[in-house]
């Protein structure tokens, strides 16, 4: 599957003195690293770190010091936090929710404004036993000191492994959808690169891969609309690549393929992301799990760097946003707070499989190294190229993968002078979503007045609510709110939403659409109709 490539000694030699642009993935032996980083690659990396050469001696240098921090830290296990199932069961409250209302209703929920009293302890030990490990396996890898592959091991085997402290291998509830995703994929990188250590047994390796499957079941069982379904897609590339699974491979393949005209416009903006209060932080946000998706899908005979469909491809939204990675003052859409250099760092792959210079310039307008914080790390050290090298150029599929049936046609990007509702953001048609449901009305122009929405349902049931302000929620608090449904007190039976948008002329735009909830035990289940 995957296409050889021979790395050969004069080629190493003449990397000391030059720069990589690329290297091509090898077909691996069972043992091999393949998730971000084969044996080749990393061969490279340390023939330029030897030489003295930047930005990889510099990120080494930085991974050098965090992974000797990791030694000392941790081990990580939810179980020490309570909760369910004798505490193995992931728990945390939503980070944006438990704000508590001057008018003293029920605690309230601010789009992009973190809650401090929220108990976030199982998503902060899962962001640093993710970054732990996969720092340890860098090092290890890099170095060849057991020391590093010993503590990384020690670590998986709490938070995975251990009856008494694992996590159980499956999301819980839809916060835990999105922080597993942009955590667990770390944690199956670092697994990945210390494969071949004398501290991982055979056994280890076995146990571990037994969790990384089960926790690839239940990613399956549920999809997201927004950035959420791509962070997915990184968890179940990510998981594939380290079981070297072909099935759970093609299916993240086959569904980034599938879905990512429904999330880029004509002109490359992310359209599921725009009615954000951090609108450009969460456009950047997607694009970063898709570039890894599409790093992942390199390593593994798939090329979806490349990849189009009627006219949209990651290139065509790297290129859109580069500009505001710069200069993000001239976004022209609401963003509460600047972005940051873990939300522009993918750059660095992107800049390694294209080579344009406008991705180059926002590399250098943040500076070396970048380090990606949620998943990779230092991509400055891992995947870093400089012009002038040797250019080794990436795979491509042998048979290209054919064009997706075009139907149902991509939601197109409207011009943003021309008002109009354009999505009902949470609503997936034609997909399941095992998760609480939130209900966004996405809306174009900078004249809109109000949302009307109206929510009816069996047996006369009747929800109304307006928005003057975004996030313009189904469940909300004139635009400072995002409520899930509480679908506990929802009965079973099909349920039509109508919102209506205004601007400030009167002209009106309004959107339907339709979904089904069922029982299943203690579990809901909503199930889209075809929007009207």
């Amino acid at each position: 599957m995957r296409a050889l490539h021979i790395f050969i000694a004069i080629v190493i030699s003449i990397i000391i003195t030059s720069s990589i642009i690329w290297v091509a993935p090898n077909t691996r032996a069972a043992d091999e690293p393949n998730v971000f980083l084969n044996t080749s690659e990393i061969a490279a990396i340390k023939a330029q770190v030897q030489a003295g050469n930047q930005p990889w001696k510099s990120g080494f240098d930085r991974l050098k010091k965090d992974a000797d921090d990791a030694l000392n830290n941790g081990p990580y296990s939810v179980t020490t936090n309570g909760g369910p199932n004798g505490g193995h069961n992931y728990r945390t409250e939503q980070p944006y929710c438990g704000w508590k209302r001057v008018d003293g209703k029920d605690p309230d929920c601010r789009d992009g404004k973190i809650n401090p009293q929220a108990d976030r302890q199982d998503y902060q030990y899962a962001i640093d036993v993710s970054a732990k490990v996969r720092d340890l396996g860098l090092a290890y890898a890099l170095t060849d000191d057991e020391r590093y592959a010993e503590r990384a091991a020690y670590l998986i085997r709490v938070w995975a492994i251990d009856s008494n402290t694992r996590m159980e291998p499956r999301y819980t509830d839809g916060q835990s959808n999105i922080e597993l995703s942009i955590t667990m994929p770390g944690l199956f990188y670092g697994a990945d690169l210390i494969s071949t250590s004398s501290s991982w047994s055979d056994g280890e390796q076995q146990a571990f891969e037994q969790w990384v499957r089960d926790f690839m079941s239940s990613a399956r069982s549920w999809t997201g609309s927004n950035n959420f379904e791509w962070w997915r897609l990184v968890t179940i590339s990510a998981g594939g690549a380290f079981l070297d699974d072909a099935e759970i491979l093609n299916y993240a393949f086959d569904r980034y393929e599938k879905v990512l005209p429904e999330h880029i416009g004509e002109d490359g903006q992310m359209i599921k992301e725009l009615g954000r209060t951090k609108s450009l932080m969460y456009s950047l946000y997607s694009l970063n799990a898709m570039t890894q998706i599409a790093e992942i899908a390199r390593h593994n005979g798939r090329n979806l760097y490349d990849y189009t469909s009627d006219g949209n491809s990651l290139k065509q939204a790297l290129d859109f946003h580069s500009p505001y990675a710069i200069d993000q003052s001239s976004w022209g859409r609401q963003q509460i707070a600047p972005i940051e250099e873990k939300d522009v760092a993918h750059y660095e792959m992107a800049y390694s499989y294209f080579g344009d210079q406008a991705y180059l310039a926002t590399i250098e307008e943040w500076g070396r190294p970048l380090y990606e914080r949620r998943t990779m790390g230092l991509v400055s050290l891992t995947h870093a190229a400089q012009g002038g090298g040797i250019v080794i150029n990436p795979p491509t599929d042998p048979d290209p993968t054919p064009e997706p049936d075009p139907s149902p046609e991509p939601t197109p990007e409207p011009d943003p002078t021309v008002f109009g509702l354009i999505d009902l953001a949470g609503i997936t048609d034609g997909e399941l979503v095992d998760r609480q449901l939130y209900i966004e009305a996405i809306v174009n122009g900078d004249n809109v007045d109000r949302v009307e929405f109206e929510l009816l349902g069996p047996d006369g049931y009747v929800y109304t609510n307006t928005e003057s302000s975004a996030p313009y929620a189904l469940i909300g608090d004139d635009g400072e709110t995002l409520f899930a449904l509480n679908n506990l007190d929802l009965a079973d039976g099909k349920y039509t939403l109508k919102a209506i948008a205004y601007d400030g002329e009167g002209n009106t735009s309004e959107r339907m659409e339709s979904f089904i909830i069922l029982s299943e035990g203690i579990q809901r289940t909503y199930l889209p109709m075809v929007a009207q």
